[in-house]
């Protein structure tokens, strides 16, 4: 992790050499001195990463390098951004001469000021990294090379679906076993039964549980299957919010605990359901006792169901405070032969035939893990791209070596499966990975999210063919090939959207982010000074302001985002190293927010203000800004085109906001932005978009004022790399566009390979472009396009539909039998088209999961012959269940 810091350091310092700025005369032969002296550094740190487990003092001294490093890269920013602030207010401006003069005058005087400070800082940092250097013969490291080959290089564009979902190695006795116990007739004469899987941290019970619940057996047996996840908060209060939102999908933390109950009760009752618990935590012997009190609630409250009603608890320690548990079944480690199988499936390919050489080393290298599936999977992952007998065979030394000792760090025994893994990272992912600390246990963690605080931190950048989201993209790729994420979770489209780490895997990248600075949390606030404590202790909660300033100016995010304030903390506007900065605020932006010059990523999300001042537009390196349900927000400020960094502009939910700041497209770097609303003045026009190359998802209101299809082409839709799109006009009694519309409409096509959902609102015309029944799209909403008779034969190509929404259609007279080649379709709504009369004879062949019917009454006659023919589909009619189909509540499947 270190030498990606000073690797990526020299880079910048490299480059700032290359340009004129100068803030002072001897900058350029300060800047060479200190990349001499991390130049003189950097070979040393391949042999001290992999040291450092073992020896606390090199330990330390990496800590050294990555404090110094971090301080440099402050100041190179500063460097940048006093060059913007000279370029944007004053060198630049478009003033009067005289008036040029003076701000010219008053820059040069701050401009020389800044250059005496920077000359202080690059000295002193000199000096400590000359002691750093003599420090470092003390410890005799030498350069090394990484123990298997790819060890530093990235693969792009690999496939989120690596690994194939296989039956759990080794676990056939023991699946037959619990099964037999949980569907077994007998035990249907309890009213609720409690069977328990336990067994150490990387046994696999969590894998064996997903198991058991998605066994065709138990979906058969059980009415209702609830997957909890992930149990940290053992309370009576914490445990039913856990089962509520489970079965609900949505959060219920301000609950009252009777009305809790209640509705938890709802749920159950009567039913023979299923709900699977996992406990994550060893529990201490103080807390048994209360945990034995709130269980016994928990148990009379469940005691709601229906005969055969099934609690399964899965927990790496016994369950001592759960009385009279019907099974416990603990799973033991992998035969050898179990952990072979396990690994071949990891390493080869199903047909490929296995050297000798490679199985006997394999074998011997499988014996030292102890049969724990999670290292033979790091360790299948490491090896699946090497066929070199002698690579192997580096495994099995330092395998073998490192089990010899004991590695024991903070209380966390180090696992050499995991630490090997780590190691023979690409310095990028090292960082990266470490970064994941910032994430509690058990947490779904969003793949974007994570990669926007990548990019903020400056762990990605673009190498002129992918943007630095699309390098973010692999590196999750990769890191996900080598095992160290896992139960990912797609939204409908199939889109990967979260993923959560493994209890051992996450406390790991706690011991290796020594340097990942943040404050979290609500009214507790964490920092991690130096090394983040595993497991459960790894945040130190300390009050904000008794964080000593020196400590407070080195934190690097700051992410509150639960609870709301009336204002920034005073001592987090003096974080002068914040590169992340998420807060709900309550009143005014501060004007100190302007001095944060680092920040990267800007979450505002549900704030109470009304516009945003003007001088938030000086933070110039921002790339990220996220205004989500601000629901007051009426006004953005023109000089938001100022921050020239800008990737993401988003503002979901801002219905007061009616229109951004002129001249939009200056922000040529901008990659995501949520609506853009056109006007007919210049700067407000479509053509605004021309230069942007957009991905992710788009709303482009008020196409009404869109006059001509030349205008239209300006905005050069067919650049756009657009997942979601959503096209609205509203009604313009002035201008009758007629046939224009179906011209306009046809020149802003995306891309429609990557085009995965569309809505179409309030279009003039009577019939749609080719383009708009696209064969990648999975959702289609068609609204209030009153001119539109017929959808005749355009679906034909929609093989991949799975939604279609058709509402306020007035003149809709026929589907035909346009259904016939929507093969894929699974939802399909139908509002307000008075003039259908008829589903489409091609319906019958659907696969249809749920039929929505609003104020169409001709149709709503016909339901009840169309339940008897559609047996496996929800119908509902004005919102009123018709008839239901028994839809589990469980969690995605594995991959």
């Amino acid at each position: 992790m270190t030498q990606f810091v000073v690797e990526s350091l020299l880079f910048k310092l490299n480059s700032l050499l290359q340009k004129e700025f100068t803030p002072f005369l001897s900058f350029h032969q300060h800047l060479r001195k200190l990349a001499g002296l991390f130049t003189t550094i950097k070979p040393s740190l391949e042999g001290a990463e992999l040291k450092q487990f073992s020896d606390r003092n090199i330990d330390d001294w990496l800590a050294k390098i990555n404090d110094a490093a971090h301080k440099v890269d402050d100041m190179i920013d500063e460097c940048a951004y006093e060059a913007l602030q000279l370029e944007y207010q004053g060198v630049k401006a478009d003033l009067s001469s005289k008036v040029q003069s003076s701000c010219l005058s008053s820059f040069h005087l701050n401009h020389a000021v800044f250059g005496y400070k920077m000359a202080k800082k690059m000295k002193r940092i000199s000096k400590r990294l000359i002691e750093i250097i003599q420090e470092k013969n003390r410890f005799n490291l030498t350069e090394t090379g990484v123990i298997v080959g790819r060890g530093n290089e990235l693969i792009e564009g690999r496939p989120t679906t690596f690994f194939f979902h296989e039956p759990l190695c080794g676990r056939q006795r023991d699946i037959d076993i619990f099964l037999n116990r949980l569907i077994s007739v007998s035990h249907h004469l309890y009213d609720l039964r409690v069977y328990s899987i336990e067994g150490e941290d990387g046994i696999g019970k969590t894998a064996f549980a997903k198991f058991i619940f998605h066994h065709q057996s138990v979906v058969d047996h059980f009415e209702l299957r609830i997957w909890v996840g992930s149990v940290w908060d053992f309370s009576l209060k914490g445990m039913m919010e856990a089962i509520t939102k489970a079965a609900i999908g949505c959060e219920c933390e301000d609950l009252d605990i009777e009305i809790l109950q209640k509705r938890l009760q709802y749920i159950l009752q009567r039913k023979r359901y299923l709900i699977v618990l996992d406990f994550k935590l060893y529990l201490e012997h103080e807390h048994r006792q209360s945990l034995h009190d709130d269980w016994q609630k928990l148990k009379s409250i469940l005691a709601c169901g229906g005969v055969g009603a099934t609690i399964v608890v899965s927990s790496p320690s016994s369950f001592e405070f759960v009385e009279e548990i019907l099974f416990g079944l603990e799973l033991s480690a992998l035969s050898d032969n179990d952990c072979w199988t396990l690994f071949r499936q990891q390493v080869f390919k199903p047909n490929e035939k296995i050297p000798f050489e490679l199985e006997a080393i394999g074998k011997e290298i499988l014996k030292t893990l102890g049969g724990m599936p999670i290292d033979v999977k790091l360790l299948g992952a490491l090896l699946h791209f090497s066929r070199e007998g002698k690579e192997w065979l580096n495994v099995k030394e330092y395998v073998e070596n490192f089990e010899r000792i004991d590695h024991m760090i903070l209380g966390y025994s180090l696992r050499s499966a995991l630490v090997l893994s780590y190691l023979n990272l690409p310095t990028r992912l090292k960082k990266c990975f470490a970064y994941c600390a910032i994430f509690s246990s058990g947490e779904t963690i969003r793949k974007a999210y994570l990669i926007e605080l990548w990019m903020a931190n400056g762990f990605l950048s673009s190498d002129g063919r992918l943007d630095a989201e699309d390098v973010g993209d692999d590196v999750w790729n990769e890191l996900y090939r080598r095992s160290f994420f896992q139960d990912i979770e797609r939204d409908e489209f199939g889109n990967l959207t979260g993923f959560k780490m493994h209890n051992i895997v996450l406390d790991f990248a706690r011991l290796v982010a020594f340097d990942v600075k943040f404050l979290t949390d609500g009214n507790q606030l964490v920092y991690s000074s130096h090394r983040i404590q595993p497991p459960s202790n790894y945040r130190q909660k300390i009050e904000l302001n008794s964080i000593q300033s020196q400590k407070v100016k080195s934190v690097r995010a700051y992410l509150i985002s639960n609870e709301g304030s009336d204002e920034l903390f005073p001592k987090i506007l003096k974080c002068h190293s914040l590169r992340v900065l998420e807060f709900r605020l309550r009143g005014k932006l501060s004007p100190s927010i302007r001095d944060l010059k680092h920040l990267r990523y800007l979450n505002l999300s549900k704030s109470d203000f009304k516009t945003i001042p003007e001088f938030m537009c000086k933070l110039w390196n921002l790339q990220i800004l996220i205004l989500d349900y601000c629901k007051h927000l009426q006004k953005l400020p023109n000089s938001l085109t100022n921050l020239k960094s800008l990737e993401k502009l988003s503002f979901k939910g801002c219905h007061k906001l009616s229109n951004l700041p002129p001249h939009i497209g200056k922000l040529t770097s901008l990659r995501s932005l949520t609506s853009y609303f056109v006007d007919n003045e210049r700067g407000f026009l479509l053509a605004e978009l021309g230069g942007m190359k957009l991905k992710e998802d788009l709303d482009i209101k008020h196409l009404e004022r869109v006059k001509s299809v030349d205008d239209a082409m300006e905005g050069n839709m067919s650049s756009k790399r657009l997942k979601e799109l959503r096209l609205s006009w509203d009604k313009n009694e002035e201008t009758k566009l007629g046939d224009n519309a179906e011209k306009i409409l046809e020149v802003l096509q995306p891309d429609t390979e990557q085009l995965m959902s569309l809505t179409v609102i309030g279009y003039p015309g009577g019939s749609f472009p080719r383009w708009v029944f696209a064969h990648s799209l999975k959702k289609l909403h068609i609204e209030r396009c009153r001119e539109l008779k017929g959808l005749h034969k355009v679906f034909d190509s929609m093989t991949a539909l799975h939604s279609l929404r058709l509402y306020d259609l007035p003149n809709l007279e026929s589907l035909s039998d346009c259904f016939q080649h929507l093969r894929s379709l699974r939802q399909l709504a139908i509002g307000f088209c008075c003039k259908l009369t008829d589903f489409p004879n091609s319906l019958r062949a659907s696969m249809l999961e749920r039929l929505d019917i609003y104020g169409c009454y001709d149709l709503e006659k016909q339901l009840c012959y169309w339940s008897t023919i559609l047996l496996s589909c929800e119908i509902r009619v004005d919102g009123c269940l018709i008839t239901k189909v028994n839809v589990d509540h469980n969690i995605p499947e594995e991959w």
